[in-house]
């Protein structure tokens, strides 16, 4: 026997507060006209000033929005990104930032199927019919696929990059290697003098003895 929840439909707001155990205060949110979007804006200051007081209840919110935060990449910072004089290090940022967010989308993905009910009969709340979660779970994958195509493409063409200032016999050597060659060649310069000091005093140590 199938046994359907009494609530009709519940708002992004509520599914989020029941994920917290939080419901004993979505009635307080709605008092102050709180939507999700705001609330994951929140400080602690935030917080106390509509009336959420307890502590638990403000790290349970705080953490979530923790965890749900992503860095944006700006518009401007992808427009940067095709300027001839945009430096290695920017871009290996700009790189590395682009590969923390996938890994704060796939973190947040596994907790939600960590947390995801295998049984229909335990759902609380009335949902969406399947086909269309379904359906969005499959544009998702998509999108995911695309955004692995893409890093391919830029993998390559950073590799043809690569490549082609190696084959230059203009391109400047970077300064690490040079730094590295001149360090190297002191080395060598320091140990030619000590090995050169010690024949020569061996060299007069034989001319006292004799």
């Amino acid at each position: 026997m199938h046994v359907k929840s009494s609530y009709a439909a519940f708002s992004d707001m509520e599914i989020f507060l029941h994920g917290l155990e939080l419901e004993h205060i979505t009635e307080l949110l709605k008092e102050r006209e709180i939507p999700l979007r705001q609330l994951l804006t929140m400080g602690k200051e935030d917080l106390i000033q509509i009336g959420v007081d307890n502590t638990r209840d403000q790290q349970k919110i705080l953490d979530a929005v923790k965890e749900l935060h992503v860095e944006e990449v700006k518009l401007e910072e992808l427009s940067a990104v095709t300027n001839l004089e945009f430096s290695g290090d920017e871009f290996l940022s700009f790189l590395m930032k682009l590969k923390r967010q996938c890994i704060q989308l796939k973190t947040s993905v596994q907790n939600v199927i960590s947390q995801f009910p295998t049984d229909a009969h335990k759902l609380v709340l009335e949902w969406s019919p399947p086909h269309s979660l379904t359906k969005v779970c499959e544009d998702l994958i998509l999108s995911a696929e695309d955004l692995t195509a893409e890093a391919v493409k830029l993998k390559m063409r950073l590799n043809k990059l690569q490549d082609g200032q190696n084959d230059d016999p203009c391109r400047m050597q970077p300064l690490v290697e040079y730094s590295r060659w001149k360090t190297t060649f002191l080395k060598i310069a320091v140990l030619t003098m000590v090995g050169s000091g010690c024949v020569f005093f061996i060299f007069k140590l034989s001319l006292k003895k004799n």
